[in-house]
């Protein structure tokens, strides 16, 4: 069930951001176009689960993202995450069915950018909005965590905090040759009783692709590592996951449409995850 409640504080949260908020951009995704100093960007993730026959075509992660610059050296990002999950199954004697939909944590960051230079920062918090475990709509939070649990895990956490940095290499040459390199911790705060003490990932990437004025074709990898798992994890391999990406779109005036995929590489996570195939719906503001 939609939480309607939740509307008028979502709203006023990305309209501060459009017309450039104070908050102080992990949240801003990496595997759409950057072209532009403003844009908005809708993105449609499918994730294609093992033995998923009774799993819904509807089940899905959204994300409405935006990016605007407000000076030569800062741009404010803002990320809604919005989650659906459906389930249809029936036989001759039994039948039943579950649909669900929720909100995550909005996200909010700014990205600080050094004149004539390929390196810029971000820093950013997701806002505790999305809602508690034991929620009627915790199944469809949990699909939103594994649609993109390498990238934007910290999306669809309940009563957590995350706070993040991240540095960027990000270049295109001449010649259209683009390079993006990434990495930088993810601080997750306990703001409810999920959490003992407070957690640490490192979250990484690395991509290369190619950008001509009226399309961009990206590939990389991409991956988090759990650095205070402690004993819960018995080496690398398990406290971590990792994946890879592949992206394209084109121009068509300020509409940027394009796809992508991401396919899981580590044993435990593709065990969960067959792959995640997405749509994306850029618009390039003035």
């Amino acid at each position: 069930m939609l939480r309607y409640s939740k509307l008028p504080f979502i709203v006023f949260i990305f309209t501060l951001l459009i017309g450039g908020s104070f908050f102080t951009a992990f949240g801003q995704p990496i595997w759409l176009d950057r072209s532009a100093d403003k844009a908005i960007t809708l993105e449609i993730l499918k994730p294609n689960f093992p033995d998923s026959e009774s799993i819904t075509f509807s089940t899905s992660a959204w994300f409405l993202s935006g990016r605007f610059a407000v000076g030569n050296t800062i741009s404010v990002v803002g990320q809604i995450p919005f989650a659906l999950y459906g389930y249809d199954y029936s036989s001759e004697r039994y039948s039943y069915s579950n649909n669900q939909d929720a909100f995550g944590n909005i996200y909010a960051g700014i990205e600080i950018h050094a004149r004539n230079s390929p390196v810029f920062g971000e820093i950013g918090v997701y806002l505790p909005t999305a809602p508690s475990d034991n929620d009627e709509s915790s199944t469809a939070m949990y699909v939103g965590l594994l649609t993109d649990i390498v990238d934007r895990a910290e999306a669809f956490l309940s009563e957590v905090t995350p706070v993040c940095g991240i540095i960027n290499y990000y270049q295109k040459n001449t010649g259209g040759l683009l390079l993006h390199f990434r990495g930088g911790p993810s601080v997750w705060i306990d703001s409810g009783n999920n959490y003992d003490e407070t957690e640490i990932w490192l979250l990484y990437s690395a991509q290369a692709g190619y950008a001509a004025p009226k399309f961009e074709l990206l590939a990389g990898l991409s991956g988090r590592w759990w650095v205070t798992s402690g004993d819960v994890a018995d080496n690398f391999g398990e406290a971590s996951f990792h994946q890879l990406g592949f992206s394209g779109n084109v121009a068509l005036g300020n509409f940027r449409p394009g796809v992508t995929l991401r396919v899981p590489i580590d044993e435990d996570y593709s065990d969960m995850m067959d792959f995640v195939f997405g749509l994306t719906f850029g618009f390039n503001l003035p």
